[in-house]
């Protein structure tokens, strides 16, 4: 069954859980299935910006917390991974992954 514009896949299984099961409160995962539509669509829509740079929204996020970081646009690991969402195998591998396309430079933490 494809969903419209009215009844959009989220309404269509709230539907179906109200139909089996009427007794539930399903209001809270509607409210999450919103804002994950909303992320899905927020990624489509700056999917072809960033891929002009090549670059994808997580690799974008790290060069945006260098950024925010100011001069001399250093974070540590932990600082990139608070900021992305990301745990530490998550932000190693990101790291590792634009170090080799020459979008950061990791160095040794001096402290």
């Amino acid at each position: 069954m494809a969903a419209s514009a009215k009844n959009d896949r989220l309404e269509f299984l709230s539907q179906k859980w109200n139909e089996r099961r009427p007794d539930l409160d399903i209001s809270p995962w509607q409210v999450w299935g919103r804002i994950t539509r909303i992320h899905e669509l927020f990624l489509a829509a700056i999917a072809a910006p960033l891929s002009s740079h090549e670059l994808n929204f997580k690799e974008f996020q790290t060069l945006a917390a260098l950024v925010l970081a100011g001069e001399p646009y250093e974070a540590s690991p932990n600082q990139i991974g608070r900021f992305n969402l990301l745990t530490s195998g998550g932000v190693a591998n990101l790291l590792a992954r634009m170090e080799r396309e020459g979008l950061v430079e990791r160095r040794p933490d001096p402290s």
